[in-house]
C-alpha cells in the first residue's frame, strides 16, 4: 500500500466538480447520532473504496524524491460525494490507463498546473525553512515566528503559508524565493492553532499537571493493553493519567516514548489492573469496529468527533495533511484538517469514519482554534499505529 505523502506529507486539497447535475452537499453537521448510516455516509464509502484504490494503483514514480507519477494531482470527493482525480494539465490521457478507474463511470478528472509531487516539495522545502529555527538570522526568526502553519490544498493546487499579523514584500520574497515557481504558493491570515491540552472514548481526562484531554481509541503495545490521547498536556513517560480533575482516580499510566513533531501528537496510556475501555463512544450509542482503520483521508469526507467540551460533532476533511507550527523551529505535520468545532481539553479525543459498514477510529484530536472557529486539527490512526506501535482493538 502507498505511503500517505511525502516526508513532511503536506495536503491533499480539493478542486471543485460537478458530477452529473449540480446539488448542493448533503452535510453531516448533526449533532445527534441516529444509529443508521446516512446516505451521504454510504456514497461516500463507495468514493473512499475507489479513492484507496486509486492510490493502491498508481504507477511508482521514477525519481528518488517524488512519491507519485508527475501526471497525479491529487483527488477529493465532490459535493455529490463521488471521487475527483485532479491530472496535471496536458496529460490527461495517462490516468485512463488506471485501474480500477478503466472499469469505473463513479468518478470525474478535472486538471491542475502542478502535480501533488511539485506541491509536496514546495511544501518540504518551506517546512525545512521555518524548522531550522536555531540556525537562522534574526531577520529569518522574525519572518519563522510569524509563520503559524503550512499546507497544501489539492483543489487549489497551492501551498498555502498561514501568517500571524502582516508580512511585508521583503518577508515574502524570503519564503517565494525557497520554490521554483512562486504561482504555487499563497498567504493566508487565519487564527492560529493552539494546542488544547469505566472509561470509553471521548471521554474527560487529567494530566499530573491538571491540563484536560480526551481519551482517543483503545489499542495494545508491546502486549499492553491501553488506549492513546494526545501528548502535548506535557506529559512523559511515567506519568499518570487520571479520569477526573482532583487526581482521585487514575486511570493508567504513559508507556514508552510519546509522539510529538513529525507524523502527529499523541501518548499510549496503559491500563493499571482495574481500568479497561469499551469501544462505545463516551456519551452516545455508537459503537466502534477497532479491528481495521483507515489508510486514507480523502478531503471532503465526513469525519466523527468525540471530545470531553465539545462533545460529539460531526465535519468534513477540508485538508487531509497539514503541518501545525506551535512554536518557532517546531512542527506537527501530517494533521487532518476538520470544518468542526473543537475547544481546549478535547485534545486526545476520539476521531472515526464510516467505512465499510462499520464505525471505525480515524485518530486523535490535536489542535484547535481558540474559539474553535478555523477548525480542527487530528492525528492520523495510520501514523499513531506506524510510530508508537500500537494495535487497535
Amino acid at each position: 500500500m502507498r505511503k500517505g505523502i511525502i516526508i513532511v506529507a503536506l495536503l491533499m486539497v480539493a478542486a471543485t466538480l460537478a458530477f452529473g447535475t449540480e446539488t448542493t452537499k448533503i452535510t453531516a453537521q448533526a449533532d445527534t447520532f441516529t444509529g443508521v448510516p446516512t446516505e451521504v455516509e454510504k456514497q461516500q464509502d463507495e468514493a473512499y473504496q475507489l479513492y484507496k484504490q486509486l492510490l493502491e494503483s498508481l504507477p511508482m514514480a521514477s525519481g528518488a524524491t517524488e512519491e507519485y507519477p508527475e501526471y497525479y494531482s491529487g483527488a477529493y470527493i465532490d459535493a455529490n460525494n463521488h471521487l475527483v482525480v485532479l491530472i496535471k494539465e496536458g496529460e490527461e490521457t495517462d490516468i485512463q490507463n488506471i485501474a480500477p478507474l478503466s472499469s469505473s463511470n463513479s468518478y470525474t478528472v478535472e486538471t491542475r498546473k502542478y502535480s501533488l509531487n511539485e506541491l509536496n516539495l514546495a511544501n518540504q522545502r518551506i517546512l525545512e525553512f521555518v524548522c531550522n529555527y536555531e540556525n537562522s538570522s534574526q531577520e529569518q526568526k522574525a519572518l519563522i515566528e510569524k509563520t503559524k502553519g503550512v499546507s497544501i490544498s489539492q483543489k487549489d493546487n497551492k501551498v498555502y503559508i498561514n501568517v500571524d499579523g502582516s508580512i511585508s514584500d521583503d518577508e515574502k520574497a524570503i519564503l517565494l524565493n525557497l520554490v521554483t515557481d512562486s504561482n504555487i504558493i499563497e498567504f493566508v491570515n487565519e487564527a492560529g492553532m493552539v494546542a488544547a491540552a469505566t472509561l470509553q472514548p471521548g471521554a474527560y481526562l487529567s494530566t499530573p499537571r491538571k491540563a484536560g484531554l480526551s481519551a482517543g481509541f483503545r489499542c495494545q503495545r508491546s502486549g499492553r493493553n491501553g488506549f492513546v490521547t494526545a501528548s502535548h498536556g506535557n506529559i512523559k513517560d511515567g506519568d499518570f493519567i487520571y479520569d477526573s480533575s482532583n487526581h482521585y482516580n487514575a486511570v493508567g499510566k504513559v508507556y514508552g516514548t510519546t509522539l510529538f513533531g513529525w507524523y502527529g501528537d499523541a501518548a499510549f496510556v496503559e491500563f493499571d489492573q482495574y481500568n479497561d475501555m469499551s469501544n462505545t463512544v463516551y456519551d452516545t450509542p455508537i459503537s466502534l469496529v477497532g479491528s481495521h482503520y483507515p489508510v486514507v483521508f480523502p478531503e471532503g469526507y465526513t469525519i466523527h468527533f468525540r471530545g470531553a467540551t465539545s462533545g460529539y460533532k460531526t465535519g468534513d476533511i477540508t485538508k487531509s495533511s497539514e503541518s501545525y507550527l506551535p512554536s518557532p523551529g517546531v512542527a506537527i505535520t501530517d494533521l487532518v484538517k476538520v470544518n468542526v468545532v473543537a475547544k481546549s481539553g478535547d485534545s486526545g479525543g476520539i476521531t472515526f469514519m464510516y467505512i465499510n459498514g462499520d464505525y471505525i477510529p480515524a485518530g486523535c484530536v490535536s489542535a484547535a482554534t481558540e474559539d474553535g472557529s478555523a477548525g480542527m486539527l487530528f492525528t492520523k490512526i495510520t501514523n499513531i499505529v506506524d510510530k508508537l506501535n500500537v494495535i487497535p482493538y
